[in-house]
């Protein structure tokens, strides 16, 4: 599938509110996203276990690009440009989930495993060998007036005047890389649509504590520092 170029963002604020994920703020996130946004294993992995069909992914940019002032605070960078990985996670024809990617390592700039990524998940390469590193992860509900809401408005066919979003500083290869994904209602219902489906499932349950760890997950600090 050929990649799709979008017009150049509307100047928006970018003032929003993103809050550390833990065990007590998660109560403010509703109670039908909070699995979603602590899920600790792959994105596209659990909506094809929940959904039952396969993701296919809309790859909307892939390129360099501008950082959004609140991402280079999130990557704790200067530069106000790097590599920007736009896409929609769909399943048949439904957009369920939109994800931005950023990142300025030259390491990662220069990736043959990034570069030909094409319409691959990204989880591919952050699950490749099992649980995926990262040092923070918080989250937000997005509205119009921000950015990075545009891929929300590109993905649906209907306006939305809110949506629930996380944002994840992994490691790929020792070097950062952000990771936002904005969860569209459409999610929902494909997940209800499944235990419709399926009556006897009861969706899955997230040991909450295991989303916010990792085997390595206390050196995350000391590898960004050093391989930046």
């Amino acid at each position: 599938m050929k990649s799709q170029i979008l017009p150049p963002p509307t100047i928006r604020a970018e003032s929003s509110n993103w809050r550390t994920l833990n065990h007590c703020s998660i109560i403010g996130v509703p109670r039908a996203f909070r699995q979603w946004v602590a899920l600790c294993s792959s994105m596209t992995k659990r909506i094809e276990k929940v959904t039952g069909q396969c993701v296919s992914v809309d790859v909307l940019r892939d390129a360099s690009g501008r950082i959004y002032c609140e991402e280079r605070n999130f990557l704790d960078t200067v530069q106000t440009t790097g590599h920007v990985r736009e896409v929609v996670l769909k399943v048949g024809e439904k957009a369920l989930l939109v994800a931005r990617t950023v990142y300025v390592s030259r390491w990662l700039r220069t990736s043959m495993k990034l570069r030909t990524l094409g319409t691959r998940p990204l989880g591919e390469l952050l699950f490749s060998h099992g649980d995926a590193l990262w040092s923070k992860r918080e989250f937000s509900r997005l509205t119009p007036r921000l950015p990075i809401f545009r891929l929300v408005e590109s993905a649906m066919l209907c306006q939305t005047r809110s949506s629930w979003a996380r944002r994840t500083l992994f490691l790929l290869d020792g070097c950062p890389i952000l990771v936002t994904e904005v969860f569209l209602p459409a999610l929902l219902d494909a997940e209800r649509e499944s235990k419709i489906r399926c009556p006897t499932s009861a969706g899955f349950v997230i040991p909450f504590p295991l989303a916010l760890t990792t085997s390595s997950n206390n050196n995350c600090n000391q590898i960004v520092r050093d391989k930046r």
